[in-house]
């Protein structure tokens, strides 16, 4: 496998824009959007809140 240097050319749709329009958020409602379209139930958006806020310093 060689290394190769030059610029990076992203594919649109490869779900990079999702992942990073969620960690440059951060909220606790794209958190909770991001939980509740992954697991597929319902996510209590107060409790994703608290540990946000919990994992701050």
């Amino acid at each position: 496998m060689a290394v190769r240097t030059g610029r990076v050319r992203r594919r649109r749709g490869d779900g990079a824009d999702f992942l990073c329009e969620l960690l440059a958020d951060g909220s606790a409602e794209a958190c909770t959007r991001f939980a509740e379209d992954y697991s597929e139930q319902q996510v209590d958006r107060r409790a994703v809140a608290s540990i946000l806020t919990a994992a701050t310093p």
